[in-house]
């Protein structure tokens, strides 16, 4: 008996070695994954950032509209005219080509300002930054026109062009949308404009020029020679980034 016993311990104690050598001990290992979760984890990072960065523009323009806009009786008109089509601001030059501006009816200091437009030929407006009740302020050209210019800065009443882009042509779209992006800081203002992704300006001016807070203007221009009979431009898509 004892034999039998001797033999059943020597037989368990094998097959326990067994067991554990073939990884079979009994206990669950647990399971890795299958990737890397930590690139998941910047993905969705990424996206709740962008989502933020998303709230904090404000959309000027509810594509409906003229809400929160106002004319401005400038350069000798009573602001253009400007009607919603298709979600699209457009303007066009009044009887007798006259225009003016269109003002945000709030002021703003330090800002980026994104939208697109496009124009028929010829077309002279722009954008106004810091502007006063007299329409005076920092212009962006939207002159699309013989000799012409987009995305250079203009001193109305105050030194007229500098800082010139003469290679706007290039990355113009003549019959599609083309997206400007406009960057203000600092009195001395610091501005900085993108036509479609290239930087047509960088510039910081030498003086406190203006004010350092002010409307925001789209412009019609008046007269025959720099805005066709009829002509329209179209704007889209504003939104303002306070900074």
């Amino acid at each position: 008996m004892k034999q039998y016993v001797l033999l059943f311990f020597v037989l368990s104690f094998f097959f326990s070695c067994q067991n554990n050598v073939n990884g079979k001990s009994g206990v669950v290992e647990p399971t890795k994954p299958s990737g890397d979760s930590s690139d998941n984890t910047d993905k969705d990072q990424n996206s709740s950032d962008q989502q933020q960065s998303d709230k904090n523009w404000i959309e000027l323009l509810d594509g409906v509209s003229l809400q929160g806009w106002r004319a401005l009786a400038v350069f000798g008109g009573n602001g253009g005219l400007w009607t919603i089509e298709k979600e699209a601001l457009v303007a066009q030059q009044e009887p007798g080509q006259k225009g003016g501006l269109l003002a945000t009816v709030q002021s703003y200091s330090d800002f980026e300002l994104e939208f697109e437009f496009k124009a028929d030929f010829p077309v002279d407006s722009g954008v106004y930054l810091r502007t006063d009740k007299n329409g005076i302020g920092y212009q962006i050209t939207l002159d699309y026109r013989k000799d012409g210019l987009v995305g250079s800065v203009y001193f109305p009443e105050d030194g007229g062009l500098l800082t010139p882009d003469l290679g706007w042509e290039k990355v113009y779209k003549k019959t599609d949308w083309n997206l400007m992006r406009i960057k203000i800081t600092g009195w001395p203002a610091h501005i900085t404009v993108w036509l479609n992704g290239k930087v047509t300006v960088d510039f910081t001016d030498t003086k406190k020029r203006y004010t350092s807070s002010g409307f925001i203007g789209l412009q019609v221009h008046s007269g025959s020679d720099i805005w066709g009979l009829g002509n329209k431009a179209y704007f889209r898509n504003i939104r303002l980034l306070k900074l």
